[in-house]
């Protein structure tokens, strides 16, 4: 749980490796006062062959607040990895996901939600730089606001995963 006050900025870094075959559940929270400070954090994960990860993340800091967050992840054979990302507050806030795919049948499940008060509108935006070097984008599917990526038949390699918002005609 990272809590900055105003003009702060915090720079958080950490990898976390995951075993064999094991199961672990990750909470990473960020609450803020509404006054101005920066926050930039790197979440490193190196999931083993069969090993399942759940990490959520919850930013939750004031108006006055820059966030900018990155995932990256490998993942092994038969491992999993499973996101969800709940946005409630900032000035702006980015989250960029790395992923390397790196064993066979290995799956990554992505999910999140943004909440804004008063006049704010999200909507939420998907670019992915597949390994085949191929870019596969996305605003709105299924007739909502949701952007959605699928590939059926995954290839192994890293994947690059920009998640945005778009409104007020700037992206």
């Amino acid at each position: 749980n990272v809590q900055t006050g105003a003009a702060h900025a915090t720079y958080g870094r950490v990898l976390i490796s995951v075993g064999k075959n094991a199961s672990v559940t990750l909470i990473e929270s960020h609450v803020g006062d509404g006054a101005g400070h920066q926050t930039n954090t790197l979440v490193g994960l190196d999931i083993a062959e069969g090993a399942t990860v759940r990490y959520v993340k919850l930013q939750d800091e004031g108006l006055g607040t820059l966030h900018l967050g990155t995932l990256a992840a490998r993942i092994g054979e038969k491992g999993e990895l499973e996101t969800v990302m709940l946005a409630a507050g900032a000035n702006a806030a980015r989250q960029q996901i790395f992923i390397d795919f790196s064993g066979d049948n290995a799956r990554a499940n992505l999910t999140g939600a943004g909440f804004a008060g008063g006049k704010r509108h999200l909507d939420t935006t998907l670019v992915v730089n597949g390994p085949d070097g191929l870019w596969y984008c996305d605003d709105d599917s299924n007739g909502g606001t949701n952007p959605q990526v699928t590939f059926n038949t995954p290839r192994s390699g890293t994947y690059d995963i920009w998640v945005g918002t778009y409104g007020g005609g700037t992206a």
